[in-house]
């Protein structure tokens, strides 16, 4: 019907939402009928559309249908299933306390899952402490992640933390002086999808005192494994620290002046550049409790969008 060129299937996937969303209103009372873009009301006519389009692959197999909806997802932060992280056996490189981590990074296992990074595919996956998925191992504390490698190397960095064995590529989300009270992890997969869950629990400052788990994030990544193989890295949040983070303008706890190209705490570099997502969104103020939103990429780890107050129903 409509599956015989890439326009045509697009649009026959828009189509295809919007009957499947008025079927739900018809069906609730909320409407009377059910109109399409050719202006008349012939309920069966639309469903054989909607049939014809599942015939034709006009849904990629495995395509999402993501809430694009200003609908968020309200995490409980049920950890069933997944193993905690033993923060002790980890290497610490900021002030000790027990049983947290301060200024570290802790290896997420992928499990063969096939992550792609602005091109690259990305063999290593690590949590920092300070709210952020590196992908690559610095090995020295970095608590004000930079879009760039020059920047980190420059006289605005004390040497003990220059980073001078290439770019730091990452995925902020909240990235400030955090500690982190505890981390959990679980694997899963369908024949559709590959899931790393992590249950993010952490304070908002590394300070010697400070209240324990005052940021409570669920963080999925999730690899599509048919269709467009696309990616996403989705955030809920059962409850967010007011700080949300540095952005340019602020010193970090160790004096270091932020990049001047990070807008926004919430972010993406490839190591070379901050590209902004999230505009000036979450710049001073962090997620609200309830709430959560995703970064999407296509195949490549490429091309990447931000959705607020949205989530991946898979």
């Amino acid at each position: 019907m409509y599956a015989s060129d890439l326009t045509n299937r697009k649009r026959a996937q828009v189509v295809y939402s919007d009957i499947s969303k008025q079927k739900a209103l018809l069906a609730s009372g909320s409407i009377s009928r059910i109109n399409y873009q050719k202006g008349g009301n012939d309920y069966a006519y639309m469903i054989e559309l909607e049939q014809g389009c599942i015939n034709n692959l006009c849904s990629t197999p495995g395509y999402v249908r993501v809430n694009a909806s200003n609908v968020s997802y309200a995490t409980d932060m049920n950890t069933g299933g997944a193993t905690q992280v033993d923060l002790s056996l980890l290497n610490e490189i900021g002030y000790p306390i027990a049983n947290t981590l301060d200024d570290g990074y802790i290896p997420i296992p992928m499990n063969g899952m096939q992550f792609y990074f602005f091109g690259s595919l990305q063999t290593q996956m690590f949590w920092s402490s300070n709210c952020a998925i590196v992908f690559r191992d610095p090995g020295l504390r970095i608590i004000n992640i930079p879009g760039d490698t020059a920047y980190l190397n420059s006289v605005n960095v004390p040497l003990a933390y220059r980073v001078t064995t290439g770019p730091l590529p990452a995925i902020l989300l909240g990235n400030i002086d955090r500690r982190l009270d505890a981390l959990y992890i679980n694997n899963s997969s369908t024949d559709n999808y590959a899931i790393i869950t992590l249950f993010v629990f952490y304070e908002n400052l590394s300070a010697t005192i400070s209240t324990p788990n005052t940021g409570q994030y669920r963080v999925r990544i999730i690899k599509e494994l048919v269709g467009q193989g696309r990616q996403w890295i989705e955030v809920s949040v059962l409850v967010s620290p007011t700080t949300p983070g540095y952005i340019a303008g602020d010193l970090d706890t160790d004096s270091t002046i932020t990049d001047s190209t990070k807008l926004s705490p919430y972010n993406i570099t490839d190591g070379t550049a901050f590209i902004n997502l999230c505009g000036s969104t979450f710049s001073r103020v962090g997620p609200a409790a309830g709430t959560s939103f995703f970064f999407e990429s296509d195949s490549t780890g490429s091309n990447w969008v931000f959705r607020n107050n949205s989530y991946i129903p898979v």
